[in-house]
């Protein structure tokens, strides 16, 4: 009998041995393929959408540094001409619902808020005097949401992306002539003020943006002619605005 009990408890301990064995086993198993699908993923991002934008960037630099681009003609190209089509299209084709535009403005003044408090204060805790507070919480607010965002968006969600991705761009470019002279300049005199507002609604995007807004909302069609060429202008946005920033890049020092 006692011979038996110790036969079976050898048999269980084995069993359970195998057991925690094989459970080790698995967890190493998942834990591989966790690992090799999150590399998959990466590597398929950069492959997708990292690398197209790499290369326009490297093509505008490269001519850049051996042709001479004007800079200053090719970014007014690309803000008065490319980004209102641009908008004019997204507007006017856009699928996104009330609701879904509020989230985006919400999570832009959120995001926001959030990056000018911690830049704010982090400036202020490692002892930066006020120009350079103002300097650093300048880069951080003010990202690159139209020459990167806009082929990011692109080419990492398709459609929907890119009419998100015009709606941060617009009030980005808002907040850039509000805040960002706020922050710069101070803007503490009216007549300021009023020259400050009165540049905002000089913004090409400003004026397109209530302009296809109107369009929509009335039911207008488009004229055939009008439509492909602006059409033409938005598809041309991210190459000219991805060979502009590699190029501003290239004169870099």
């Amino acid at each position: 009998m006692c011979h038996f009990s110790a036969t079976l408890g050898m048999t269980q301990t084995a069993t359970h041995k195998k057991s925690v064995t094989l459970c080790a086993l698995a967890s190493l198993r998942l834990q591989s393929l966790l690992v090799f699908s999150a590399f998959s993923l990466f590597s398929q991002i950069v492959w997708v959408v990292i690398a197209p934008i790499f290369l326009l960037l490297g093509l505008g630099f490269g001519v850049q540094k051996r042709l001479g681009f004007d800079i200053k003609t090719l970014t007014r190209l690309n803000f008065w001409v490319f980004v209102p089509a641009f908008l004019w299209v997204r507007v006017l084709e856009s699928r996104l619902s009330s609701h879904s535009i509020v989230l985006v403005v919400a999570h832009f003044l959120i995001l926001g808020v959030v990056l000018f408090v911690l830049t704010w204060n982090v400036a202020r805790f490692i002892g930066a005097d006020r120009g350079l507070q103002r300097a650093m919480t300048s880069s951080v607010l003010f990202y690159n949401a139209g020459n990167y965002g806009v082929p990011a968006a692109q080419l990492a969600f398709g459609a929907a992306g890119l009419s998100i991705q015009a709606i941060v761009m617009m009030l980005q470019n808002t907040t850039n002539f509000t805040v960002g002279l706020g922050l710069h300049a101070g803007a503490k005199h009216s007549s300021r003020k009023r020259e400050t507002l009165i540049a905002i609604w000089k913004l090409p995007m400003l004026q397109t943006l209530a302009l296809a807004l109107l369009w929509r909302f009335s039911g207008w069609p488009v004229p055939t002619p009008f439509n492909t060429a602006v059409h033409y202008l938005s598809d041309g946005l991210v190459p000219i605005a991805l060979v502009t920033l590699g190029a501003q890049m290239a004169t870099l020092k």
